[in-house]
């Protein structure tokens, strides 16, 4: 139980020093991008005010470049009373030999009204120059698959291709799940070792269980579990969930399942980098496939985003996804699951599930800042214990 405690604490004081550490290099310049913001009215000086007042991101606006000849020359200030950063305002048009001349590793245009072609005619520019393009949308937000947006302090950015989550962000997560799943395994091994012998001891059969799981984006890959259940349990039932007071369950094994501890094999998992340490739990392919019919954008929770052996669902949640009596999410579960009250829909797998997407769907958009990012992976982390020791798992 001491490492229980002392993991999460370690896991802390980590993440703690690898943030510290990359503002270090971001205030020794390394890791910088640097960002000329094209459109020098209200909208390209509140772009300026947000990247100055966010550091953690790594982007540095370097100046401004503007159409209208009575802005070029100009000084455009930080939005607040201090306005301590400022800015030069260049004349354009804009082209990709400005753009190269000034190293510039991200083009923002900030003219929500701009029309087509000179849209496109910018976003053709920075291209040819190497240089990335995001914008201010307009009211109109496109719909496209090829389009993410990025709120960052109160502004809204729309970037071409790939997630907006920074590089060094799914630095610090991977950093962190090796880190974390090493020494874990290192000092769980004791543990390990008596699970294995009681195992072996109480049904006959492997200790380990492996079983196909879909991950990010679909991937496929073996999970490893203690094994909890009788040789050969689904053989007449087909791929199902465990029942409270499942009769396939072995007497370790339901001592394993109640307190998680079947998922720590899944530690070799994570240090593979088939899972990460928190993510929403992965699915089988078999039950994948029903759950995707039946819940639409189901299979969207994993994408871009590592399975995890604990997550937000998991501490927030019962092992079947019904939350808990006097829970934030208790009072709107019947909306979520069942909103036209048939009889016959309760208890449902897919009206469980729904409840566990809306919670996996949050922590993933919590990857989106590293604010939010950090508040929730700790809080997962610090919670996952508490889970444990109350026996919750089925």
């Amino acid at each position: 139980m001491l490492c229980l405690t002392l993991v999460p604490l370690a896991l802390f004081v980590q993440k703690t020093l690898v943030y510290l550490l990359i503002r270090a290099l971001h205030s020794r310049g390394f890791g910088i991008e640097r960002v000329l913001i094209y459109g020098a009215g209200c909208t390209g000086r509140r772009v300026f005010s947000a990247l100055a007042r966010s550091p953690k991101l790594g982007l540095e606006p370097v100046a401004f470049i503007d159409d209208e000849a009575g802005k070029a020359g100009g000084t455009v200030f930080e939005m607040g009373y201090e306005r301590r950063r400022s800015a030069c305002v260049l004349p354009g048009p804009i082209s990709s030999e400005l753009i190269a001349r000034h190293a510039v590793d991200l083009l923002i245009v900030a003219i929500p009204s701009i029309g087509r072609d000179r849209f496109l005619h910018t976003v053709e520019e920075a291209f040819n120059a190497k240089a990335r393009v995001s914008f201010v949308p307009s009211h109109f937000l496109p719909s496209d698959p090829w389009i993410d947006y990025q709120d960052i302090d109160g502004v809204l950015l729309a970037s071409f291709g790939g997630a907006t989550r920074r590089i060094a962000y799914e630095l610090l997560k991977r950093v962190c799940d090796f880190a974390g799943s090493l020494a874990l395994l290192v000092l769980g091994a004791p543990l390990f070792g008596l699970l294995a012998l009681l195992i072996t001891i109480d049904s006959p059969g492997p200790v380990l269980f492996e079983q196909e799981r879909v991950g990010q984006n679909g991937k496929l890959f073996k999970m490893l579990k203690f094994r909890t259940m009788r040789m050969n349990a689904e053989a007449r039932t087909g791929a199902v969930l465990a029942e409270e007071n499942d009769p396939r369950v072995t007497r370790v094994g339901r001592i394993l399942r109640k307190t998680r501890l079947d998922e720590l094999p899944q530690l070799w998992n994570v240090l593979k980098g088939e899972m990460s340490l928190i993510g929403p739990r992965p699915e089988r392919p078999e039950l994948l496939r029903n759950l995707a019919l039946a819940i639409p954008f189901f299979e969207e929770r994993m994408r871009d985003c590592k399975p995890g052996i604990t997550g937000l669902a998991q501490v927030s949640l019962s092992y079947s996804g019904r939350a808990p009596k006097g829970g934030f999410l208790a009072a709107y579960e019947d909306t979520l699951t069942n909103p036209f009250r048939f009889e016959l829909a309760r208890g449902a797998l897919a009206d469980d599930m729904r409840t566990k997407l809306l919670l996996d769907l949050a922590y993933v958009v919590s990857l989106e800042r590293f604010g939010s990012f950090l508040r929730t992976e700790l809080g997962i982390m610090f919670k996952t214990p508490w889970v444990m020791l109350r026996g919750l798992g089925r």
